[in-house]
């Protein structure tokens, strides 16, 4: 595998933006006019005698560790949400979890894909300096996911009658449906939300995206108490709380994407109005996930609340441990794309293997933790007993689920860094459906394994996943990477009329690399399973 050591190296002590993407970690707060990758980050060389991969793994949690506490403190606010429905009783806690698993396969999942494309082309236009270029990538993302929601506000319409198609009971058809009608405004806005959240992040501006998650959460629980309780609403409650934390999360991000731009000098702000060229290069893209098929599933199983509630419960311990990895795979893009765009071929390859080495290390000891606590964590979420027993059942699956998950979200953020989503999208495609989706229900019904077969199956998917990805990556030639990247930015120059790079970045910016909307939107989304920021 070629490093690409010989690559020629730009001038890093040069400022390339106002990002806090690869400030030097310590314990000073980081100037906001730092560059974006310090003079270590070069070719992997020492930085006052320390090795380069402490010296990577210091850049990478520097630039994660806002992103996976942003991940983890906004998803909580989805525990928050299930465990005040898990009070209305197991019922409630159904056709919560079956709501959610609709709007995760049909919209979420998708959406997620849709804006996807942000986090290659961000990242490596933020490495060439090709600032103009963000925003358009930015317009693009907003229409296409805009008017993907469209359809989709017309199924949620007709959920009843779907769920009972599906052969779920009525009483639970009924009470999901009206979930998913009052719920259905948070969809478009979630799509808002993505984009501008993955807009920053591909920047390296994580105290943005934390600031804003900080938000986010802090809202949740008193909103969701006085609309379930206050008010007793109930489910309906937590159907309109969703949407009141989603407009707050917007206006949030709004206001930092302003901010973020305006601090920028004036040849650096990468939103420079609107442009009728977001109106084209438009990729479709489509992609389901088995835990939330799994969710359905359930609802065909024998006690369909129990087993409905208890993969439910299970969904959002095994997303909540996965935002570490997530919010790590977000970095990890980050560095490696620009590292990329700046042709450091060395530099990425290290930020792959370190952060890849990051990510597993982490939810290996959560998946001990949970084997060990596993009736303490089903206990936060319900107080049925059969819940909860079900719950600790399902714990040895979901244990083998997150080693997996963790190394599949950090390849998948590797190949996005790179612009290879489209091998990712193969590969999750093949292993969900040719193999995981016939295991899970053979093993659920065939075999009579009920909720432990369908996590078996996502399992047995997740780990063909993670090997396969990890062989792909394994094979990458470094140096072929940096100079595809450069074609890329020089690509998207002419086909998106943003004229001479060379006017925006000289000469070392026609060497480094962006992706465009059109060909990145195309491929798969980072998440190998859903992983959805408070939903």
């Amino acid at each position: 595998m070629a490093s690409g050591a010989s690559a020629p190296q730009p001038d890093l002590q040069r400022p390339l933006n106002g990002s806090l993407a690869d400030a030097p970690a310590g314990p000073t707060t980081p100037d906001l006019q730092e560059p974006l990758l310090p003079p270590a980050a070069a070719g992997g060389g020492d930085a006052g005698g320390e090795a380069p991969a402490v010296a990577e793994s210091k850049r990478i949690l520097f630039l994660g560790g806002p992103l996976v506490i942003e991940e983890v403190v906004s998803y909580a606010s989805t525990l928050v949400a299930m465990g005040m429905v898990g009070r209305l009783g197991a019922s409630a806690l159904g056709a919560y979890t079956l709501a959610h698993s609709i709007t995760n396969i049909t919209g979420i999942a998708l959406l997620n894909g849709v804006t996807g494309a942000v986090d290659t082309f961000g990242s490596q236009a933020h490495g060439s300096r090709s600032y103009a270029a963000i925003g358009l990538v930015l317009q693009r993302a907003l229409a296409f996911s805009l008017a993907t929601c469209a359809p989709l506000m017309l199924l949620y319409a007709c959920a009843h009658p779907l769920l009972l198609a599906l052969g779920q009971q009525a009483a639970l058809a009924a009470a999901a449906a009206r979930y998913i009608h009052l719920f259905a405004p948070v969809v478009p806005l979630h799509a808002i939300n993505l984009c501008l959240y993955r807009t920053l992040a591909s920047q390296g501006a994580t105290m943005y995206v934390l600031a804003a998650g900080a938000v986010f959460f802090a809202a949740t629980g008193p909103i969701n108490w006085l609309l379930i309780f206050k008010l007793g609403m109930g489910l309906d409650g937590s159907a309109l709380a969703f949407v009141a934390c989603e407009l707050i999360y917007i206006a949030c991000l709004l206001a930092l994407c302003a901010l973020h731009n305006a601090r920028r000098p004036p040849q650096e702000r990468w939103w420079r109005g609107w442009s009728r060229d977001a109106l084209r290069g438009w990729g479709p893209f489509l992609r389901l996930t088995l835990a939330a098929t799994a969710m359905i599933v359930a609802g065909l199983l024998p006690s369909p609340d129990v087993a409905l509630a208890a993969t439910g419960v299970i969904y959002n311990i095994n997303t909540t441990v996965f935002m570490v990895p997530y919010g790590l795979a977000y970095a990890v893009c980050a560095r490696v794309g620009a590292l990329l765009g700046q042709q450091n071929p060395r530099g990425a390859k290290l930020a792959a293997e370190v952060g890849t080495a990051m990510g597993v290390g982490v939810v290996s000891l959560a998946s001990l933790a949970l084997l060990l606590l596993r009736h303490r964590a089903a206990a936060l979420f319900t107080t049925d007993p059969a819940v909860i027993q079900a719950c600790a059942a399902l714990m040895l699956p979901l244990a083998a689920l997150l080693l997996t998950n963790g190394t599949t979200a950090l390849q998948s953020g590797i190949l996005h860094g790179c612009g290879r989503q489209k091998h990712g999208a193969v590969v999750n495609g093949a292993a969900n459906y040719a193999l995981g989706l016939p295991l899970m229900l053979l093993f659920a019904f065939k075999l009579h394994g009920g909720a432990e077969g369908l996590w078996w199956g996502i399992a047995a998917a997740s780990l063909l996943q993670a090997a396969v990805l990890v062989a792909l990556v394994s094979g990458f030639d470094w140096r072929a990477e940096a100079e595809r990247a450069a074609r890329l930015v020089k690509h998207l120059s002419k086909a998106d009329g943003l004229g001479s790079l060379a006017e925006e970045g000289g000469e070392e910016a026609q060497l480094s690399g962006a992706r465009s909307l059109e060909a990145a939107v195309s491929g798969d989304a980072l998440m190998p399973l859903p992983a959805v920021r408070g939903v």
